[in-house]
């Protein structure tokens, strides 16, 4: 009987030991971007045990990080974990943030105090648990500079650091809260990343982030050394190879190749990787290969399901073989079925283009280049 009882406590610790490790991984899939595992993974967690509240707070982010999409999945799962984990604060802050998006800033505010409150105790009587207070910082530093309360994310983080100073993550949503504020708070949001690799200097993507500072200053050299750094220090972080990528594709399609290797071979296979190499191509001159590689995405959509983008490569590589009709036609499905944040003033450049080359359809035109 003593065997028995021995055995069972060894199984139980290694179970315990084993989702844990299975837990982490799924949090690092979903900081690497993948995706497409991180759910996969976290899922089978919340059908074992939906009453895992950092297992079900963490598939809502991975959720929430393919916005707009799957918002509203997001939304029923912590719905379902309230009732599930008894109102864990971890989860109180998963519907804070779902409240967030919609714009409820009131009733997100009174969810994280809420979850706060129910983790101060003796050790935290004042912050409360660092986890709850680095979740509320991340709602409120994602999204648009229309969602969240950047400065209460702040106040959060800052607790968050103090409680936990060697956790690389905390400084990372610093960073992305100050970029958030505006471009004049580069120079912090810049010393937040430099913090988080202080702590971790082998982890991928407080460089990525500094590189994206640097790129939207147009800053080459500087963004580029980084963006190799990152890759460097951390071979496995995918967005750094997309980075380059997207540099060079322009510039030499051999080099864009290698990167773009890296990236897919370092990521989730899925359309966007695929759309990825279709992309590359058509920047490498094989027009019939890339239309097909978009009929190929097409194909593996569910029903009433959209992917506007593959109508923008169809446009592209249209225009380029000389059919101004298909060219035109797809570019107008891409600009319909596309979310109005997703277009940008190239998009309506190519537009106007592609109107300019019908008579009759100046006006269209003008119209397309107002927007861009």
């Amino acid at each position: 009987m003593k065997k028995v009882l021995v055995f069972s406590a060894v199984t139980m610790f290694m179970g315990a030991g084993l989702f844990a490790q299975t837990f982490e991984e799924a949090k690092q899939l979903l900081m690497y971007g993948r995706l497409i595992k991180a759910e996969e993974t976290l899922e089978k967690l919340v059908q074992a045990n939906p009453a895992d509240a950092k297992a079900a707070y963490w598939l809502g982010q991975v959720y929430l990080a393919g916005m707009p999409m799957k918002v509203k999945s997001a939304e029923e799962l912590y719905a379902r974990a309230l009732t599930a984990t008894n109102q864990d604060p971890l989860i109180l802050v998963g519907v804070g943030h779902i409240e967030l998006i919609h714009k409820k800033n009131a009733e997100a505010k009174q969810r994280f105090e809420q979850a706060i409150a129910a983790t101060k105790n003796k050790k935290n009587k004042n912050l409360g648990d660092v986890s709850v207070l680095e979740a509320i910082g991340r709602a409120n530093a994602l999204h648009d500079s229309q969602t969240g309360d950047v400065e209460y994310g702040l106040e959060k983080l800052g607790h968050a650091s103090q409680l936990d100073p060697k956790n690389p993550n905390v400084f990372i949503d610093m960073g992305l809260a100050y970029q958030k504020k505006g471009g004049e708070y580069g120079g912090p949001a810049k010393r937040a990343f430099e913090q988080a690799i202080e702590i971790a200097p082998n982890y991928g993507r407080p460089y990525w982030r500094i590189g994206k500072i640097f790129e939207s200053q147009k800053n080459t050299e500087m963004y580029l050394q980084f963006y190799n750094e990152d890759v460097q220090k951390d071979p496995k972080f995918a967005p750094a190879y997309m980075s380059l990528y997207q540099y060079y594709q322009n510039r030499d399609v051999n080099k864009a190749k290698e990167y773009l290797d890296l990236f897919i071979a370092n990521n989730d296979k899925d359309r966007e990787t695929d759309f990825f190499y279709a992309d590359y191509l058509f920047r490498s001159g094989k027009n019939q290969e890339s239309i097909a590689k978009g009929k190929e995405i097409e194909a593996g959509l569910k029903p009433g399901e959209k992917y506007p983008k593959v109508y923008k490569l169809y446009a592209y590589n249209y225009d380029r073989l000389g059919d101004s009709v298909k060219a035109r036609d797809n570019m107008e499905t891409y600009m319909r079925d596309s979310e109005q944040e997703v277009l940008t003033g190239d998009d309506y450049a190519t537009m106007a283009t592609l109107y300019l080359k019908f008579p009759g359809m100046e006006e269209k035109a003008d119209a397309q280049v107002e927007k861009a």
